[in-house]
C-alpha cells in the first residue's frame, strides 16, 4: 500500500517531465543548406537512396532487396547532360518469385516516367529479369523524374502474407 501511495505521488511529476514530452518543433533547414541530391541509379538496399523510394516498396530484406506492391514509384535524377547517354533507358533489375510465377505465369510491367507511358513488357516464369525501356523524350532537360510502375497482377494482402506482394526489386536506374 505504501508503494502505491508513493507511486501516485511521483506519477504526476513524471507526466510533467520534459523528457517524456515529444519535441514538436518543426525542423528548420539552415539557410543556404544544400538540397538532398537525387541519384540516377538507386540500389534499394542503399540507405542514401531510401528517400527516393516514393511509394509501394516494403522493407529491406536480407540486406539486398525489397518486395513491391502492385503499384510502386521512385524518383530518379537523370545523369548530367554531358554524361547522359543517347538514347537514355530506364532499367529495373528484379525477380519474379515462385509464388508470382506459379499464380500468374510471370509478370507484366507497365511504367510511366513523368506521366508519359512506356511500352508494357511481359516476363514469363520465375527468375531474375531486366526491365529496359527507352525514356529520352520523357526526361526533359535533366530534370528529376518520377517513375511509376504498375504490375498487371499481385498477390493480395492476407493471402500468403500480411502485405500485398508484387515483384522483388534490387535496383532502378536512368542510364
Amino acid at each position: 500500500m505504501r508503494n502505491a501511495v508513493l507511486l501516485l505521488a511521483v506519477l504526476p511529476a513524471l507526466w510533467a517531465c520534459p523528457v517524456n514530452a515529444p519535441d514538436l518543433t518543426p525542423i528548420q533547414e539552415e539557410p543556404g543548406a544544400a538540397a538532398a541530391v537525387l541519384l540516377s541509379s538507386v540500389n534499394v538496399a542503399d540507405p542514401q537512396a531510401e528517400d527516393q523510394l516514393l511509394d509501394g516498396f516494403h522493407g529491406l530484406e536480407n540486406g539486398a532487396w525489397r518486395w513491391t506492391m502492385r503499384r510502386f514509384a521512385v524518383a530518379l535524377q537523370p545523369p548530367p547532360p554531358e554524361a547522359a547517354p543517347e538514347p537514355m533507358f530506364l532499367e529495373m533489375r528484379f525477380t519474379v518469385p515462385e509464388i508470382i510465377a506459379r499464380r500468374f505465369g510471370g509478370a507484366k510491367i507497365m511504367a510511366k516516367v513523368n506521366g508519359r507511358a512506356l511500352a508494357p513488357e511481359s516476363f514469363e516464369g520465375q527468375g531474375e529479369f531486366l526491365y529496359s525501356q527507352e525514356v529520352s523524350a520523357a526526361v526533359p532537360g535533366g530534370q528529376p523524374a518520377r517513375v511509376e510502375f504498375e504490375l498487371e497482377n499481385a498477390v493480395p494482402t492476407g493471402e500468403v502474407d500480411q502485405r500485398e506482394l508484387g515483384v522483388i526489386v534490387t535496383s532502378i536506374a536512368l542510364q
